[in-house]
């Protein structure tokens, strides 16, 4: 497992580009979802949502929500390749706000 941080609007760039190697694009109706379902979210009280590729499981919930926090914690459980590559992205995702080009 694989665990971290990511600059909370860069959820949906993680999970794309983690998915490049094991699904197509997320979908608007997808990407829909996984935002509802961030919003009751809070790590510091044990309130997580659930997100699965194949191959991939992911666990995220904002971190510091009392706060107005704009950062999610991430969970990441994969076969090794894609964890080195999560583990990668996560970084990338801690330093750089990332926009997507539609």
């Amino acid at each position: 497992m694989t665990s971290g941080w990511i600059i909370g609007e860069n959820l949906r760039a993680f999970i794309e580009v983690l998915g490049w190697r094991v699904d197509p694009r997320l979908s608007d109706q997808e990407w829909e979802t996984i935002r509802a379902e961030l919003e009751p979210t809070d790590e510091a009280h044990g309130r997580w949502a659930d997100y699965a590729m194949p191959g991939i499981s992911l666990r995220y919930a904002w971190m510091d929500r009392e706060n107005e926090g704009t950062y999610v914690a991430l969970e990441v459980t994969a076969l090794d390749e894609l964890e080195s590559a999560a583990e990668t992205l996560i970084a990338v995702m801690q330093a750089y706000w990332l926009q997507e080009d539609r």
